[in-house]
């Protein structure tokens, strides 16, 4: 486990028993593969989530065999020291011009039935939908279920950013004064936030 101020990094092991869970989870469900893009749910199960929403990146996890990355060749290089690397996690890289989606389909196989997150480009899911030729539904039950139940180090952690918080909410009559704009206020609030503990408002 490592610790970026107050906000908490989960560990490896944390990251894989998550990914080890969302793939039982699938599978009891009757999905062939759960595929998470860049956003909050990615953050959750690989500690880091990077990359732009036109180009897809994508966490990968069937309900047999391995999980790994969709990275745009381009990119590749940002997740260098990460902690889909410590995973052991294989990276399948396209560069512009080529189909990731062509490349998700030939990785995965024949397939029934794949969750995608529930903030995925809808782009990005039509043509997976279209690629692996498979039915397609929202993962954010099978995720959600998972992220709604805290560890004693998520509680630990939360509480400590509850506490900073509030005690910048205790402050903030002394940034509100005439004149001020809602921009300089909001720039008073992030640093005393940052100030509390927390790498990033």
């Amino acid at each position: 486990m490592t610790t970026d101020g107050l906000l908490r990094t989960a560990s490896v092991d944390e990251l894989t028993a998550r990914q080890q869970m969302l793939r039982a989870r699938a599978a009891r469900s009757g999905v062939d593969a759960v595929v998470i893009s860049t956003g909050a749910d990615m953050r959750y199960l690989l500690g880091r989530s990077q990359g732009s929403h036109e180009r897809l990146t994508a966490l990968v996890v069937p309900t047999k065999g391995s999980a790994f990355l969709i990275v745009p060749e381009l990119e590749r290089p940002g997740w260098e020291g990460s902690s889909a690397e410590s995973m052991g996690l294989e990276m399948s890289t396209w560069p512009d011009g080529d189909s990731p989606y062509r490349l998700l389909a030939a990785r995965l196989g024949p397939i029934a039935e794949l969750a995608v997150d529930d903030v995925m480009p809808v782009r990005h899911a039509h043509e997976i939908r279209t690629a692996v030729d498979c039915r397609v539904e929202p993962a954010g039950e099978l995720i959600g279920g998972m992220r709604v139940v805290k560890t004693d180090e998520e509680i630990t952690a939360l509480t400590a950013v509850a506490a900073a918080i509030d005690r910048v909410h205790r402050r903030v009559h002394e940034w509100l004064r005439p004149g001020r704009t809602e921009r300089q206020v909001g720039a008073d609030i992030a640093a005393a936030i940052v100030a509390e503990g927390p790498s990033a408002p």
